[in-house]
């Protein structure tokens, strides 16, 4: 017979979660996660599925919900990140061979795969100048293309020893490209294990979110309501709770330990860079229709230089698609930059 502990785990796991015990407090922290949950959307999304599965399965799915009712409306998972100090022997690609302040960390040849996306460094020595600034990021910050040969880390080394003198100040660079939410996390704790006095997070571009299973229930729901819009609503609002709890806990966890903290967020420049004509993704009602007749009346508009048309039937299209093509942006700027609107035309 088996326990109801063991049946609920059962459940939820069914549903695409995991239930884990959270670490006791020491020498790591918790990273919350933030889920949102619309109890209606699942009770409807159930009743939906139970259409498609035996009557077992069905059983556990209505099971699932009533458990689901009565956890509350807010169950967030949470994310184990080490706080780094002289114990810490990881740190990217780099390892130290005994726990200990002046162990310096040894580029791990374990790791040799992972070079090419960190700083091109064999050794992160101890902290030996009065301040130290430690540069985490994405491939902006490594400085892809242009790396090792020029990137960021070196550009900050110069500036700072240009205001405060050489040997008073060392930057540490672990910015790595490809680097993910996740990951970040990982590195901001353990990074404090070389006792910076300043962290400088330079990243952005890499917090995309993606479906879990968990949200199934959600996106089927928006897709039969309002189309592929709904679904880029529903990621932006995911994406925008990941990024409030990152920097609100990555702020918390610094000022404890009397870091210092400068958030850089990349910008991006799509001036000379056009995208594949294509058509708007899955519309709520008649939308595609509608859009693709918008489509040729812009096309028209824009070869005759009607720009107070074009500017029309973009912003009716852009509405129609919620931002999940980029036709009618792309006719947006253009008309901004024969206007010499700059600040539209970026924006655009």
């Amino acid at each position: 017979m088996f326990s109801v502990k063991r049946i609920l785990k059962s459940l939820v796991h069914h549903l695409g979660y995991e239930i884990q015990a959270l670490p006791g407090p020491g020498r790591y922290a918790l990273f919350e996660e933030p889920e949102r949950r619309d109890y209606e959307v699942l009770k409807s999304f159930a009743a939906r599925a139970t259409r498609f599965y035996t009557p077992n399965q069905a059983d556990i799915i209505r099971a699932l919900g009533l458990t689901l009712l009565r956890q509350g409306p807010q169950q967030n998972s949470y994310t184990r990140v080490e706080i780094g100090d002289e114990q810490t022997l990881s740190l990217g690609v780099w390892t130290r061979q005994a726990p200990g302040r002046q162990v310096p960390f040894i580029r791990d040849k374990k790791m040799r795969s992972e070079w090419f996306y960190w700083a091109d460094h064999d050794r992160i020595e101890p902290k030996r100048t009065r301040w130290r600034v430690v540069l985490l990021g994405e491939s902006v910050a490594r400085g892809y293309f242009y790396d090792p040969q020029f990137n960021v880390a070196s550009v900050l080394q110069r500036l700072l020893e240009a205001e405060l003198g050489r040997g008073k100040i060392d930057v540490i660079d672990l910015a790595k490209t490809n680097l993910r939410m996740p990951e970040l996390k990982t590195c901001i704790g353990q990074s404090l294990a070389l006792a910076p006095d300043v962290l400088v997070i330079f990243a952005g571009n890499n917090w995309h979110p993606h479906l879990s299973d968990a949200d199934i229930p959600y996106v089927e729901s928006l897709v039969r309501r309002l189309g592929v819009p709904g679904v880029k609503a529903y990621l932006d609002e995911k994406r925008a709770d990941f990024t409030r709890s990152l920097v609100d806990q990555t702020n918390q966890l610094l000022a404890r330990r009397q870091v210092k903290l400068v958030w850089v967020i990349p910008d991006t420049n799509l001036r000379d860079w056009v995208d594949p004509t294509a058509i708007a993704p899955l519309l709520p009602d008649d939308g595609n229709k509608l859009w693709r007749q918008y489509d040729r009346q812009l096309s028209q508009a824009s070869q005759t230089q009607d720009y107070a048309q074009v500017e029309k039937l973009a912003a009716q299209m852009l509405e129609l698609d919620g931002g999940t093509s980029t036709v009618p942006l792309r006719f947006l700027a253009e008309s901004a930059a024969a206007r010499a609107d700059v600040d539209a035309g970026r924006r655009y």
